[in-house]
């Protein structure tokens, strides 16, 4: 396969991410106080350069991505079934559930990127 068209997917997973994590952050940006900005901004930043290695195909960073991916994608949906969201509206609920299946759904992807054979 093609270099380029293979890294295709990994560019489309970075600038996914990084775009979720940029409207995220915008988000807290424009409702919050700007003492509270550091945190989210910070977490924007380390998610890409994290993308942008992962672009670049080294392995830790797959690794990491995995994890971190998972561990949002079931945050995220248990977070719908928590008492914490009844206040939120039904657009805020569909978009949590939409990032944790795409978190879910891309680090299974990472993984079965490395692992081709893996049957599942």
């Amino acid at each position: 396969m093609h270099k380029s068209k293979k890294k295709t997917d990994l560019m489309v997973i970075a600038v996914v991410t990084v775009s979720i994590s940029a409207l995220t952050t915008l988000m807290m940006v424009l409702t919050r106080e700007a003492s509270e900005w550091v945190r989210p901004v910070v977490r924007s930043l380390f998610g890409v350069v994290l993308m942008w290695f992962l672009y670049k195909e080294n392995e830790w960073a797959r690794m990491i991505s995995v994890v971190l991916f998972g561990i949002a994608g079931i945050i995220m949906v248990k977070t719908v079934f928590s008492p914490a969201i009844s206040g939120a509206s039904a657009l805020g609920a569909i978009l949590i559930v939409a990032m944790g299946i795409y978190y879910g759904g891309a680090a299974v992807y990472l993984v079965r990127r490395k692992f081709p054979d893996i049957k599942g």
